[in-house]
C-alpha cells in the first residue's frame, strides 16, 4: 500500500540538498519561494513493506528535516479497489453524491476518510483526527509536526494492519 507523505517547511539549509536527499527517498521538492524560504516536498512510502518504511524514516530525520525548520507533514494513502473494500466493511459513516462518497473509518489511533471518486479504480485514505478528539462531521485532513513521523507511521502502519491484515 503506496503512502503518500507530503510537507512543509522553512528552509534554513540549501534547497538543492533537500532536493537531492529526496530523490534518494523517492521523492521530490514540490516547490521552494526563495522569498520566504519555505519548501514543499513529498515522498512516497509503502507501508506494508516495514524495511522500507524505517529506511525512509530514519534517512527523512537524519538527512532531510536536518535543513527544515517549523515542518509540518500529512499523510495519504493510495488504495486499490480490493483494498478499498476491506475499509469499506469497517466504516461507520457515509456520505456520499452522484459522483463521489466519503467513508469514515474509526481505527484504534486514528479516525480516517475514504475518498472515492466514482469511475476510478483507486481510492484515497487520509487522517482526519486522533481518535480521541474526533467530533462527528469533522472531515479535514490533519498536519502533523515532521518530528512526530516516526510514530505517526508506525501508528497509521498499525491501523492499516488490523484492516487488511498480512497481504502481499
Amino acid at each position: 500500500m503506496l503512502a503518500i507523505a507530503e510537507f512543509s517547511g522553512l528552509c534554513r539549509g540549501n534547497p538543492v540538498r533537500v532536493s537531492r536527499n529526496l530523490e534518494i527517498l523517492g521523492g521530490r521538492v514540490v516547490s521552494y519561494d526563495p522569498g520566504t524560504s519555505v519548501v514543499m516536498g513529498t515522498f512516497k512510502v509503502d507501508m506494508l513493506d516495514l524495511q522500507d518504511l524505517e529506511k525512509k524514516k530514519r534517512f527523512f530525520i537524519e538527512h532531510v528535516l536536518r535543513d527544515l525548520a517549523d515542518c509540518r507533514l500529512w499523510v495519504k494513502m493510495v488504495l486499490s479497489s480490493d483494498l478499498c473494500a476491506r475499509f469499506r466493511r469497517v466504516s461507520m459513516v457515509r456520505i456520499s453524491s452522484s459522483t463521489s462518497e466519503a467513508l469514515v473509518v474509526k481505527l484504534k489511533n486514528y479516525v480516517y476518510a475514504l475518498w472515492c471518486r466514482g469511475e476510478a479504480r483507486t481510492a484515497r485514505l487520509t487522517m482526519i483526527s486522533n481518535t480521541t478528539n474526533w467530533r462527528h462531521g469533522e472531515l479535514v485532513e490533519i498536519a502533523h509536526t515532521c518530528e512526530k513521523m516516526p510514530k505517526l507511521l508506525d501508528d497509521i502502519r498499525e491501523d492499516l494492519m488490523m484492516v487488511i491484515g498480512d497481504i502481499r
